[in-house]
């Protein structure tokens, strides 16, 4: 349903079968093909501000069968050939140098020739249009819900002042005053306790555990179950964020996950907004810090379709902010720091110490350079030049 209003009032030029419609800054400026694959937090950008106040716009433009993975940029100006595989945290420009049917990885973005995984291929496909549909109502109806409980919240310390003030039993206006204090902070207790549940309900009755999604292995985007897995994500994490941040208590929040069915070891501390997808897979060690915005996901669009995998994250690990951890990678050891911005991409391995990059390089963490002892990924696939496959990235 974004697509079409996007298309149709703002002037983006959208095939009505594309996928996760990537935001957009100009939709005038923008053109999107056939089943185009846009992940969590990507960005086409048709404007660029520069030293002086100077601006740039330019068009972008995304043919066939492109798949752009979390928090990557795509600049002004920039063409993305058809069956293009743009991987995390990448930034493309209109000067990177790729053809069709290959992988960008990493900032500067590299070309990589992309091979075909031992999995049967699926076709990027769309969901079904009643399936589209019903997400739009199911959400715009949820969001409505979820506003008028917070809007109730807000709204019943007045309603309770008004109540005692002019009332017949002669209190005071310090005392209606007093008792509108009172009950604000329990208007907002229930508002979290509402919200909370809500998101507990929906997951456990839309879905129940993930596990089962994870034995079924590739799932066709348009089929039930990656509509259920859709319209979960989207109600959960609409009302649980903002009631999460309204507390930002560490034990709250680790709670609330635990009781959605990850495994949080002791002392482990998670920001409210970090995103946490199919936790059923999720498994967090002792004595773990995980940063605001940080993303752990256990699903992949594997060959056109949607696969589940496990995630852990041994003790004593530091994920910081806007880091982005995708199923198929490992974390080996305990004591690992994710800098900030660093993706860890499915095949990918991590040992004790500090990475930070697209991809992902230890580092000296006084000097910020790679360990010279340390063969980088980075210069590995740059000598070589060597093929990736598709499972190495989603």
């Amino acid at each position: 349903m974004e697509q079409w209003v996007i298309r149709f009032i703002f002037g983006a030029k959208i095939y009505f079968k594309s996928s996760f419609i990537p935001r957009l800054d100009e939709p005038d400026l923008t053109s999107v093909g056939e089943c185009v694959f846009g992940a969590n937090g990507v960005l086409l950008r048709n404007t660029m501000f520069y030293p002086g106040g100077v601006a740039r716009y330019g068009k972008v433009d995304i043919s066939d069968q492109v798949m752009i993975l979390d928090r990557a940029v795509v600049s002004p100006d920039t063409a993305v050939k058809e069956r293009v595989m743009v991987a995390p945290i990448t930034a493309v420009y209109n000067d990177t140098i790729h053809e069709e049917g290959t992988v960008l990885l990493g900032t500067p973005a590299m070309n990589l020739t992309r091979k075909k995984a031992d999995d049967v291929e699926m076709e990027i496909t769309s969901e079904p249009l009643i399936f589209l549909l019903l997400q739009c109502f199911i959400f715009i109806y949820f969001k409505y819900i979820v506003i008028i409980l917070t809007l109730s919240a807000f709204y019943a310390n007045g309603v309770v002042f008004w109540r005692f003030f002019y009332c017949d039993c002669y209190l005071g206006n310090g005392a209606a005053i007093g008792i509108s204090f009172v009950i604000f902070p329990l208007s907002l207790l229930a508002l979290v306790l509402v919200c909370l549940a809500l998101c507990l309900a929906i997951k456990w009755i839309v879905i129940g555990n993930f596990e089962r999604f994870q034995s079924k292995g590739l799932i066709a985007v348009d089929s039930w179950d990656v509509f259920r897995w859709m319209v979960a994500n989207q109600l959960i994490h609409t009302a649980s964020p903002f009631v999460l941040q309204l507390i930002d208590e560490f034990w709250l929040t680790a709670l609330f996950w635990k009781m959605m069915g990850a495994k949080i070891g002791t002392n482990t501390r998670i920001d409210p907004d970090v995103l946490l997808l199919e936790v059923d897979l999720l498994e967090i060690g002792d004595n773990c810090r995980v940063e605001e915005e940080a993303t752990l996901l256990c699903h992949r669009f594997n060959d056109g379709g949607l696969k589940l995998e496990r995630i852990v994250i041994p003790s004593n690990s530091y994920i910081q902010n806007r880091a982005v951890i995708l199923p198929g990678s490992e974390v080996r050891d305990e004591h690992v720091t994710m800098l900030p911005l660093t993706p860890l991409n499915p095949g990918e391995k991590v040992t004790a110490g500090h990475w930070q990059g697209s991809p992902a390089e230890r580092v000296n963490i006084k000097t910020g350079k790679p360990l010279q002892m340390a063969a980088t990924r980075r210069s590995t696939l740059l000598t070589e030049r060597t093929s990736i496959s598709v499972r190495g990235i989603v």
